[in-house]
């Protein structure tokens, strides 16, 4: 991968583990932040439910076409991947417990309400992905 290219998006995990490699830089707290506040902007706003951004679906079937590779489809965490791509949103909250405790999370529920992310969380855990990469 090119390291200029950080507009494109990563087409396979190792060039996705060198994008954000690229965009951690020279400072890498600092970029880490601006990245984990732009991924906070972005999801706080966003009306609870399904909705289509074109970028992201574009992102989501050059996922699903990597899982679909026939060495990785096997996989039991591709799988539940996959089923997560094509399945519908659980709306109804009364239908979340189909089975004695075992609790259906509702998808429709806004993931930075629900939990507590902010910010600086989520530079966290990208810095965490980081440094295991690195």
């Amino acid at each position: 991968m090119v390291y200029d290219s950080l507009t494109e998006a990563p087409r396979n995990v190792k060039e996705c583990i060198d994008w954000l490699i690229a965009l951690k830089g020279k400072d890498g707290e600092k970029n880490l932040k601006a990245l984990g506040d732009a991924i906070h902007k972005f999801l706080a706003d966003k009306p609870v439910g399904k909705m289509k951004v074109a970028a992201l679906e574009k992102i989501k079937n050059i996922s699903k076409k990597f899982l679909k590779k026939p060495c990785l489809k096997k996989l039991r965490h591709v799988k539940v991947i996959l089923r997560k791509f094509s399945k519908s949103l659980h709306k109804n909250p009364d239908k979340r417990y189909k089975r004695p405790f075992h609790f259906q999370p509702i998808d429709n529920e806004n993931i930075i309400q629900t939990k507590g992310l902010t910010a600086g969380t989520i530079a966290e855990d990208l810095g965490d992905v980081l440094s295991g990469c690195s």
